[in-house]
């Protein structure tokens, strides 16, 4: 780079200013030779550069330094060094600011970045390459002392050195301190932007900002402000222009008149929009238009550089023409009105929002003693968001964005007592804002957000008509915004108070009440009370003379909010201590439950489970088969004929309870989990330690069917019954218009190359092609396929797993014109079918072969490597010898027909010479043409007879498993992962084959949806409700669009599923099938 800047420089004689400037900068210290004892060779960085030439200005050559550029696989500059906050955010308050008082005020500091000094340890990072003469033979090595311009942390460290250089002066009483703060808050990078009141404090404001820079080095030149006698009157501020003589502001359009349009495409609406700099939010009506055309290309996915529609080219050129009578559109400056003598100063947001955009802009109002002024100070605009929103809630972003800008614009002036007043004409929002209630989540974070920055109470509400943020919400051309009010706000502002529209809300509860958060209803709140009875006397009212307060409840409580046995003891156990403590304020217990608390807590429950069951006769005849007894808890055991053996009293006489009954469940699962998911007859004897359960077998094998971890480890896939073959397998069509294909490989090739094998398969007559491939890529396919195509003709339906290469074919061929092709040719689109993820089978009749060829090269290549066309010869070897298999019965006899093979239908004759064709007439040549064809219908009659017909249904001796259900919950398997790693998925659509059978389900988990044959999921036996709320959600839009067994196959549009917010699923363009 440095020898193509050097003969740029020579080409436009500009080498010797270009070397005079390095060597100023020498001169004064901003660069430096490399020293010779730096000893840090291997921590350095050398910074490529280059001239630009500014025709107007005191230099006209300067060296712009590129910190961006790298080398392949390493990082710039930039990239290793933090660029500090984001600056481009102080603009709209410095804005803000220089318009505030009567008279701007701007600067700029001549060289600043070259006045802050690099660490010497940091400058080896700095470094460059220049010449040590005009010879150009021997580079010498450079490096910068100071900050350098392009460097990505540069505008930050100006900032910060400016900063802390001002702030020393702070309580200094040299200096003014009005002065201090009006520079603190005044510096865009090497800009000074701001405004004064009074005429006579422009001078001693200059002079003394001049004087407090200086000490810092920096000298502040430049100097323009209102009303100076500078014949140039127009200046450019922070991206805008000033014309100080009428004291107006207006944005820079100039560069309309030399930009043109060569092509609209995205990339082209995207560079014209963003040309125009409107920090401020002066045009946001107008920049609507371009920013709705590029979400909506955004949506098609239409390429950057492709052309857009004619509609959307005529509508962009159109708004495109109109921007030129915005040009000398321009605003007042300063937004206090000339007079003097304020009264009162009023800041007003407005709110709206559109099924396109939401929108909110900040207007002054400042009343004197004569007149009353409006002036727009900031506005905002945004696109909806691509998911479709209600209005109601677009309008809850633009107060959103409203009350954020009103923040913004008031810290800015640092208006702290100012009236506000907040505009919105949707009752919705401020119902959501006004009241104190919980709200949905989106609902409630914005609301909150609100209520945060603003008060409630300031928040009204105005008709639509009346509202100047319809017009950035809705947009609208150029030429509508210059003959608006946009600037100066809503004429009613200018009236007085009593006669602004405000309107007493009325609101829509429905709406209102639609975003209020659900909670549990209070029916299910705890449905028993702890009766706590005082008496006089505490030894009276101990738990063995008084009914324990706990055993009052209403049936159920102890399970119905617990999922855990362990959980539900010890809830139970807290709650007996609470009463014991409150019966017993003078022997309290304290401390972590101890074994006998929860143990009693146990019984309670046992008991309180036996009374709610067995309270009913029908129950209760289930237990005439046992003898029992209750013991002194009054809980219910079994007597067994082990009385008299010496052991536990659990083990003798066992605790008796239900078989069906959820607390039983939770049981069974907690003993089940605690003794590592023990098996049916172990947890069986683990449970008769205690406990006695009615029809214990049955009971414990239902709830171990419900553990998912067992499931898991425990998987039994679906089967189902073979298919018969698809109409394309066996129909009459010519060989290789129907086939299938895969890839094989790597194979190792002489100097260490790898290559992969393509097989072609006639998915009729069974005949194979091969091709050798350098590459897995979808290009090295493509050639593949032209080459099979050249050679064995093109096909008319292609089968095909779903290899990324294969894809990219697909969808390459899928941008072509199809239908203009048609017009013109007899070429017809190829047809690609993708066999489901995961489902190797389905593209059996390919793989066998690809097993027998794989075989046969085993046999030949054994250990050794061949180059690419010694491969290419084996392979083509290989390809006959497959297609030379017999498909019929072979026989020992001579007089039997040679059996069929796929070379039958390949090749018509075996000889290798050629006739001589001079003596062959046309008769001989239309003879021999019958007789070819009569050959061929020969073939095909023994193939439809001798193959064909001997394809028949083996008897496969196995139960299939039962029909898969809608909304099931499914372990989806995959080779690749372990078990216990499979997800989760729930089927949400069946795909039935011809013959009824479902082979093929869609299925929908945390992160998408799947496509997967039955052989891949494994049933859990249990049934997803939120799939019975989403179907009837569905039942309404899917009405009419019926799943045929080849949907996953066809090119049709497949049918469309929503979730429970409404968003439109989408399938991935892989899984498109």
């Amino acid at each position: 780079r440095l020898e193509t800047s050097t003969r740029k420089l020579h080409h436009e004689n500009l080498f010797t200013a270009y070397d005079d400037v390095f060597k100023e900068w020498a001169s004064l210290g901003i660069i430096e030779n490399d020293p010779v004892e730096s000893s840090s060779r291997h921590h350095e960085h050398y910074l490529p550069h280059r001239p630009v030439v500014k025709q107007q200005g005191t230099t006209k050559v300067r060296p712009v330094f590129d910190a961006s550029a790298r080398q392949v696989g390493s990082p710039s500059l930039n990239q290793c060094l933090e660029s500090g906050p984001n600056l481009l955010e102080l603009i709209p308050s410095l804005l803000l600011r220089f318009r505030e008082h009567k008279y701007g005020i701007v600067a700029d500091i001549e060289k600043a970045f070259l006045q802050i000094s690099v660490r010497s340890e940091d400058r080896n990072f700095l470094k460059f390459f220049w010449w040590n003469g005009k010879e150009h033979v021997d580079p010498k090595i450079m490096r910068h002392a100071r900050v350098v311009f392009g460097v990505k942390s540069s505008p930050f460290l100006l900032e910060a050195v400016l900063e802390h250089h001002l702030k020393k002066y702070l309580k200094n009483s040299t200096y003014n301190q009005r002065t201090i703060d009006i520079l603190l808050r005044s510096f865009y990078v090497d800009d000074l932007i701001t405004s004064l009141d009074n005429e006579a404090e422009i001078l001693p404001f200059i002079e003394e900002s001049h004087h407090i820079l200086a000490e810092g080095k920096f000298n502040l030149r430049g100097w323009k402000y209102t009303g100076d006698d500078d014949p140039e009157q127009v200046t450019s501020v922070l991206g805008l222009i000033w014309n100080r003589r009428e004291d107006e502001l207006k944005i820079n359009l100039d560069w309309l008149e030399t930009y043109e349009l060569e092509i609209v495409s995205k990339r082209v609406i995207l560079s014209v929009t963003h040309r125009i700099f409107d920090p401020v939010g002066f045009l946001c009506p107008v920049l609507l238009m371009p920013k709705l055309m590029l979400q909506k290309m955004w949506k098609d996915n239409i390429p950057w550089d492709r052309e857009v529609e004619d509609n959307m080219k005529l509508e962009f050129l159109k708004w495109f023409e109109e921007l030129m009578s915005l040009k000398n559109l321009s605003v007042r400056r300063c937004f206090y009105p000339a007079s003097s003598g304020q009264h009162g100063i009023s800041v007003h947001t407005f709110c709206d929002a559109s099924q396109f955009a939401y929108a909110a802009a900040v207007f002054v109002r400042i009343e004197c003693a004569d007149v009353v002024q409006v002036n727009l100070l900031a506005a905002k605009s945004r696109v909806a968001p691509v998911k479709t929103i209600t209005i109601p809630r677009l309008e809850l972003l633009a107060a959103t964005v409203g009350a954020r800008l009103c923040r913004s614009v008031l810290s800015a002036l640092q208006w702290d007592n100012v009236n506000q007043h907040y505009w919105t004409d949707s009752t919705t929002v401020l119902g959501w804002i006004q009241r104190e209630e919980l709200w949905s989540v989106f609902v409630n974070n914005r609301v909150q957000e609100i209520r945060k920055l603003t008060d409630p109470t300031l928040w009204k509400h105005l008709p639509g008509a009346q509202n100047p943020a319809d017009l950035p919400s809705r947009g609208c051309s150029a030429h509508q915004l210059s003959c608006s009010r946009w600037w100066e706000g809503p004429k009613w502002l200018l009236q007085t108070q009593e006669n602004w529209p405000v309107t007493k809300p009325v609101f829509d509860e429905q709406s209102v009440l639609k975003e209020r958060r659900k909670t549990k209803p209070t029916s299910k709140s705890l449905p028993f009370v702890c009766s706590l009875n005082q008496t006089e006397n505490n030894e009276s009212s101990s738990e063995d003379n008084k009914e324990d307060s706990i055993s009052r409840y209403n049936s159920g409580w102890y399970y119905y909010y617990f999922s855990s046995y362990d959980r539900m003891i010890r809830m139970a156990a807290w709650m007996k201590r609470f009463i014991f403590n409150c019966r017993n304020s003078t022997s309290r217990i304290t401390g972590e439950l101890s074994h006998q608390e929860i143990k009693q807590a146990e019984l309670k429950i046992v008991k309180m489970v036996q009374d709610e069951y067995f309270i009913h006769e029908v129950n209760r005849k289930k237990l005439n088969s046992l003898t029992t007894y209750k013991d002194g808890e009054g809980i219910l055991r079994v007597k067994t004929k082990i009385t008299y053996r010496k052991d536990s009293e659990d083990f003798k006489n066992p605790i008796i309870l239900p078989s069906h009954h959820q607390v039983v469940e939770r049981l069974i699962m907690t003993e089940h989990k605690k003794n590592s998911h023990a098996g049916l007859q172990m947890l069986l004897n683990i449970l008769r330690e205690h406990y006695w359960i009615l029809n214990s077998r049955k009971t414990v094998r239902s709830v171990l069917s419900k553990c998912v971890i067992c499931l898991r480890h425990a998987k039994r896939n679906v089967t189902t019954p073979s298919a018969s073959l698809p109409e394309n397998r066996i129909k009459d069509v010519a060989v290789f218009e129907i086939i299938g294909f895969d890839l094989a490989g790597p194979l190792y090739l002489k100097g260490g190359s790898k290559a992969w094998i393509c097989i072609y398969t006639c998915a009729v007559f069974r005949a194979v092609h091969l091709e050798l491939l350098s590459s897995l890529s979808t290009e090295a396919f493509l050639q593949s396929f032209r080459r099979f195509i050249a050679r064995r003709g093109r096909p008319s339906i292609v089968y095909c797993d779903n290899g990324s290469n294969f894809i990219g074919a697909s969808n390459y061929l899928k941008s072509v014109n199809w239908t203009e092709i048609a017009q013109f040719s007899s070429i017809r689109r190829i047809q690609w079918l993708f066999n489901p993820p995961t489902a190797s089978w389905w593209g059996g009749f390919w793989e066998r072969l690809v097993g027998v060829m794989k075989q046969i090269l085993r046999r030949v290549l054994g250990k050794a490597f061949l180059s690419y066309e010694e491969m290419v010869t084996v392979l083509c070897d290989t390809e006959s010898v497959i297609n030379s298999r017999p498909l019929s019965h072979v026989s020992e006899r001579d007089s039997e027909l040679i059996p069929l093979s796929p070379n039958s239908f390949l090749q018509d004759f075996r000889q290798i010479g050629v006739p001589d064709l001079d003596q062959v007439d046309e008769v001989v040549f239309n003879k021999r043409i019958k007789y070819r064809q009569q050959l061929i219908t020969d073939i095909r009659k023994r193939f439809r007879s001798e193959y064909l017909g001997l394809l028949i249904q083996r008897n496969e001796h196995k139960k299939h498993g039962r029909e898969i259900k809608l909304g099931e919950v499914m372990l989806i398997g995959s080779d690749n992962v372990k078990c216990t790693d499979w997800p989760l998925g729930f089927v949400i659509e069946l795909l039935p084959g011809k013959d009824g059978v479902t082979r093929l389900v869609r299925l929908r988990t945390s992160k998408g949806e799947l496509l997967r044959p039955v052989q891949r999921i494994f049933p859990l036996e249990v049934s997803s409700s939120w799939f019975k709320d989403c179907q009837k959600e569905t039942t309404h839009e899917n009405a009419n669009n019926e799943v045929s067994s080849e949907s996953f196959r066809n090119d049709t549009a497949p049918v469309t599923f929503k979730t429970k917010s409404g968003r439109t699923v989408k399938k991935p363009l892989k899984l498109d099938l």
